[in-house]
Order: C-alpha cells, then sequence, then structure tokens
C-alpha cells in the first residue's frame, strides 16, 4: 500500500493482518541494503587490492599483496558495514539523547521481561517432560532431618529408595539403589526457649517407613541408574509454580506498558494534530489579511484613477488628496507597507501639488515608521 494508505497508529499500524506485508517489506529493505552493502565493499577490496598511485605506462595500477585471503577481509569488511558501524551510530546518537535512550529502553523493557518470564516457564516445563514416573520403595531412612523454607517451615530429609525399571532391548529388567531428596511441609513447629534459630524443630511432618512405597521420578535417559542422574521423590524438578507467577505478573506488566504507551502516542498524535490544525488557520488568516490587503489597494487606486479622469482640471490635486487619504487609511488600519508606498508615490504627478503630496507622503511614512 502507498503512503497515502497507511494506517495511522502503532496499534493499527502493526495489527496482525498486515505482518505478512510489513515482513515483505523489511525483506525488500534488507535485500537492497545488502545489495548496497556488496557494492560498497568491492568498491573497498578494489581500493585495497590496487595501488593506483603506482600505475604503468598503460594506466593500469600495481596489484598489492595481502597476507589475509581476500575472503576474510571481505567478510570482514562487510560485517564492519553491517554491524559494527550501524551500532557506534546508535551508541553516538543515543549518548547525545540520554532521556531517548532510557525512553527506548523502558519501551523494551516489558516486552524483553515478558520473554523472559516465558522462556523460564518453557525451559522448566521442558525439563519436568524429561521425567518420567518411577516405581520407588524405601530402603534405608536418612540419617537426620533438617528444616529448609524461609516464609513457609519445610523438612528436608535424603531417603535411600530401590527403584525397579522395565526391561529394555540392551538389558533386562532390575533394581536400582539410589537417593533422593524429600522436601515436606512442617505440620508443628517448637521454636525452643530461645527466639535464635539453632533451638527451632519441627515435632511433626509426613514421613515413610522401611519399606513403604514413595512416588519417584527419574530420568528418561537414564532407567537403569547407569548414569547416575537425579532422582526425584514426591515432586518433579520444578512445580511451575514460581514459573507460572512470574509470567502472569509479566503478563500484566506488558499489558499496561502497551496501555500507557499507547495513551502517550494517542495524546502525542493529538497534540500534533491540533498544531497542524492550528498551522493551518494561521496560514488561512494570514491569506486573508493578504487578500484584504491587495483588494483595499487596488479599490483604493481605481478610486483615485475615476477621480482624476472625472476632473481633468483637479486632477493633480484629486490625485493627491486620494493618494493621502489612502495613506491615512493603511496608515490608521496598521496595512500600511512597500509595496502600497511604491504604488502610491508612482501616482502622484508631477509640478508643485504633485511636490507637496510626495512631501506630505514622506512625512507621514517617516511617522509610521516611527510608530511601528
Amino acid at each position: 500500500s502507498s503512503d497515502l494508505t497507511e494506517p495511522k497508529g502503532c496499534c493499527r499500524k502493526y495489527a496482525p493482518w498486515r505482518w505478512r506485508l510489513l515482513c515483505r517489506r523489511r525483506r525488500a529493505r534488507k535485500q537492497q541494503r545488502l545489495l548496497q552493502l556488496r557494492r560498497v565493499v568491492d568498491e573497498v577490496m578494489e581500493a585495497e587490492d590496487f595501488d593506483w598511485d603506482d600505475v604503468d605506462e598503460l594506466g593500469n595500477p600495481r596489484r598489492i599483496f595481502h597476507c589475509v585471503p581476500s575472503c576474510v577481509r571481505r567478510r570482514w569488511q562487510f560485517f564492519l558495514l553491517m554491524y559494527w558501524d550501524p551500532l557506534l551510530d546508535v551508541k553516538e546518537t543515543r549518548c547525545h539523547n540520554p532521556f531517548g535512550a532510557m525512553r527506548g529502553v523502558l519501551r523494551v523493557m516489558p516486552f524483553l521481561l515478558l520473554l523472559g518470564a516465558l522462556g523460564w516457564y518453557g525451559y522448566s516445563w521442558y525439563i519436568n517432560e524429561q521425567y518420567d514416573v518411577g516405581d520407588c520403595s524405601v530402603e534405608g531412612l536418612p540419617p537426620q532431618y533438617s528444616l529448609a523454607g524461609n516464609m513457609d517451615p519445610l523438612v528436608l530429609g535424603v531417603y535411600t529408595v530401590q527403584r525397579s525399571f522395565p526391561p529394555t532391548p540392551e538389558r533386562p529388567e532390575g533394581r536400582v539403589v539410589q537417593k533422593c531428596e524429600v522436601l515436606v511441609p512442617c505440620e508443628a513447629m517448637d521454636y525452643g526457649p530461645t527466639p535464635a534459630e539453632e533451638d527451632d524443630r519441627c515435632v511433626s511432618f509426613p514421613s515413610w517407613r522401611w519399606g513403604d512405597s514413595l512416588e519417584c521420578f527419574y530420568h528418561k535417559d537414564d532407567k537403569n541408574g547407569a548414569r547416575n542422574m537425579k532422582l526425584y521423590c514426591l515432586n518433579l524438578p520444578s512445580d511451575l509454580e514460581k514459573e507460572l507467577f512470574t509470567v502472569i505478573s509479566a503478563v500484566a506488566v506488558f499489558v499496561l506498558s502497551v496501555a500507557m504507551w499507547a495513551l502517550l502516542d494517542w495524546r502525542e498524535r493529538g497534540r500534533i494534530e491540533h498544531a497542524l490544525t492550528v498551522d493551518e488557520e494561521r496560514a488561512a488568516e494570514e491569506a486573508e489579511i493578504a487578500e484584504a490587503k491587495r483588494a483595499i489597494e487596488e479599490r483604493e487606486l481605481q478610486e483615485a484613477e475615476r477621480m482624476a479622469v472625472r476632473s481633468p482640471t483637479l486632477r493633480a490635486p484629486a490625485a493627491c488628496a486620494s493618494a493621502l487619504r489612502l495613506c491615512t487609511l493603511l496608515a490608521d488600519t496598521s496595512l500600511f507597507n512597500i509595496r502600497s508606498a511604491t504604488l502610491l508615490r508612482n501616482r502622484l504627478p508631477a509640478g508643485p501639488a504633485g511636490a507637496v503630496g510626495r512631501e506630505r507622503f514622506e512625512n507621514m511614512v517617516l511617522e509610521d515608521e516611527r510608530r511601528f
């Protein structure tokens, strides 16, 4: 589409139904830029490969020998022109305008936070998908239990479990003994006689005895435990609660930032449109004033000519009087200008009457200049 049909506003311009068109335009601009860069690189390589100050009798330049291959030098020049020079230009521009740089960072930051939250959630989900549910039973109890957690007290214990695995084409079914950490909530706390954390202990929490079944999760690439990969009990490597909360918070911040920037963009666009409207109105008023000046000048000159033609014996006094009346009118209405002054001066007749008129005319011009 042409510039006349280009939608206004950031939301309409980058709407989903315009993504295909925008991608085509971007691809075309990129191809054109690559073509221009290749031409510039060809000129740079030609200047480096030939010494035009040292030519033979036929005008051919001497070829310069380089230790670095031409393909490497060509790619280096392309990298400088494509990436390094624009980076320096952006850095120089942003350094001269720190507020603009800060505004750009604030615009991009919510989107980057959203991408980071989605990446964290996706990575944790992918790690969970690498584990399968196993059949485990308690083989040994933890030697000791320890408190964990900040807000909610948790109890951590390392159990020794026996996990059975199904047969595979490489080896038959069997059992493997592994250790896994079990983290359970504390049901009752004893904080001791002092406020210090050293005498705090949990007096009631879920636990398992020897031979009890315990839910476990093993890695898909370590079914028989030969790789000694970590075994998880009760829960997967991540419960996705923190990741989901981070994603929801990032989405909320992103939506609020988009709404804020859309409101600011709408206000800025309204301010620009109002300024353009004011400029157009001012230009129209100036055009009307100029047209009024021209109409008044033409009407007064035509009236002076008609009076001079009507009374030939009084042509000079009538012309002088008409010109002086016109000067007085223009001076009183602040419409006196150089063009009207020149026209009126040329209309004054010769002779004593014209000399008197010119003298009074020049005095009026000087008085008008002192006043304005």
